[in-house]
């Protein structure tokens, strides 16, 4: 197979496996919002004419106790959310990494260093995977403090205007969508830029080797491809440049690498990748499906 072709199997492994993260954090939301709506209900069942009234003393310290709770939710669905996407960072930072390491291993006639990270990868993954999840940790504790606003006030609003039980809980179920959209944004965000960082980090250690190699642009090819007044990716395919150049963004912005820029109008949400390539080699003697490829990885990897 080709180098592209390669990358384009890494590129879907990632991808499954950011995808089975996403799945289990809608659950979790999921699981919270069917809760809080399930207490809301208790709330209106004994209410006489199913409405919200600020007059029912009762019922507004029901939903006083169901705030509270509330927000005890919504501090272990952040909890819950950091540990997910915070093992998902350090997955795809390895399986970045330890592909391109395998497939180098495959291509060059001599057997290079580092089936994984070495010391000084480890420590400059240290502390930017410090501060990519002090950003995490930042961006979940604003998403934490809205949802929990956010239902506050949905309640208090049921109160004052006289809503019904319906009415209320779609409410709650527009905030809960809202937050759960805001963690996949952060999530697709963070977790690009730390696989793109693995596949770049081990092409950097091949050239400290010797291994003389070039880098391409590559969009996904479809109608999400961004093109605005600020950010146009669909004009990057194929982009090539020496490993140590800078890929051209336009604009007067360049990135060494897909979700690497420093500009969120590039960077939000970005499902670019890049791939890379041995020069003068075009062609990989590996297996060309997915799952016999990682199968023939982790095998690689144990020996």
């Amino acid at each position: 197979m080709t180098w592209v072709q390669f990358f384009d199997l890494l590129y879907e492994a990632l991808t499954r496996k950011e995808k089975d993260a996403l799945r289990n954090i809608r659950r979790e939301y999921e699981k919270v919002a069917r809760d809080i709506t399930s207490e809301l209900g208790a709330i209106f069942s004994r209410l006489a004419d199913g409405k919200l009234s600020m007059q029912d003393v009762r019922t507004v310290r029901r939903l006083q106790r169901l705030e509270q709770r509330l927000t005890a939710s919504a501090l272990r669905l952040g909890k819950y959310n950091r540990t997910v996407i915070s093992k998902l960072l350090d997955e795809s930072y390895e399986l970045s990494y330890g592909m391109l390491a395998y497939a180098l291993d495959m291509a060059v006639e001599r057997t290079l260093e580092g089936k994984s990270p070495g010391l000084p990868e480890l420590l400059a993954l240290n502390d930017e995977n410090g501060i990519e999840k002090l950003r995490l940790n930042q961006s979940l504790e604003k998403s934490r403090d809205k949802v929990t606003k956010g239902i506050q006030q949905a309640i208090q609003q049921g109160l004052t205007d006289g809503a019904t039980f319906q009415q209320t809980a779609a409410s709650v179920q527009r905030v809960f969508e809202m937050d759960y959209n805001r963690a996949v944004a952060i999530t697709e965000t963070e977790v690009h830029r730390i696989r793109e960082k693995g596949t770049n980090d081990k092409a950097q250690d091949a050239l400290r080797q010797g291994i003389v190699m070039k880098k391409r642009w590559n969009n996904v090819g479809d109608e999400r491809v961004r093109r605005s007044n600020k950010a146009n990716h669909r004009t990057l395919q194929g982009q090539e440049r020496g490993l140590k150049e800078p890929f051209d963004l336009g604009f007067g912005i360049t990135a060494q690498y897909p979700g690497s820029s420093g500009t969120p109008q590039n960077d939000i949400r970005c499902r670019c990748f890049a791939s890379y390539e041995v020069e003068g080699i075009r062609e990989l003697s590996i297996a060309d499906n997915e799952q016999a490829l990682l199968r023939d990885y982790e095998a690689w990897k144990a020996e």
